[in-house]
């Protein structure tokens, strides 16, 4: 008899063991993940000497944007910019290229606003300036349709009545392929 209570008692208490060490692996091992929420009036993000660029479908630079410095706040679609300077071109070609101060994009509106000393420049076909347009601030949108693009010398009356009237200038830009001198 004491043989069978032996063989029994071995068999017990490992399967007890790796049980209680299943179960204590399995408890040490679990993570609470507890969402943290972040101070909305610091940056999310924030990046330094940034460059984006973005090809068409030949595999030609369409578009770039530098800045000096982007950030991102918490619960927010807009980004803020330093020093941004972006330059569109066509068929590898630069067509336009925007310098300002600041500017805020706003990723979900797809509306990007400029400050500051926002110079467009105007490239003609063979890379020389067709024109330049000088304003203490600009807003762009990119996503209206159905609307008559405005040429070069509108953008500059334009310029001229609202800097008479106000210090903000709206411009819609739907497609710049579209637009001419």
């Amino acid at each position: 008899m004491k043989r069978t209570s032996s063989a029994l008692l071995f068999p017990l208490t490992l399967s007890l063991l790796l049980g209680g060490t299943g179960f204590w692996l399995n408890r040490a091992t679990d993570l609470e993940i507890s969402e943290v929420k972040l101070d909305p009036t610091q940056p999310q993000y924030e990046m330094n000497g940034i460059s984006a660029a973005r090809y068409d479908s030949q595999g030609l630079l369409q578009d770039n944007l530098t800045a000096q410095n982007a950030k991102m706040y918490p619960d927010s679609d807009h980004i803020f910019f330093e020093k941004p300077q972006a330059t569109v071109r066509e068929n590898g070609k630069p067509l336009y290229n925007l310098v300002s101060e600041k500017g805020i994009y706003d990723s979900k509106s797809k509306q990007a606003d400029f400050s500051g000393s926002v110079v467009i420049t105007h490239y003609d076909d063979n890379g020389g300036i067709a024109g330049q347009m000088n304003t203490p601030a600009l807003h762009i949108d990119e996503l209206g349709a159905n609307t008559q693009l405005p040429t070069l010398s509108q953008i500059q009356q334009q310029v001229q009545q609202n800097d008479n009237n106000t210090q903000r200038i709206k411009t819609v830009i739907y497609n710049v392929e579209q637009i001419k001198k």
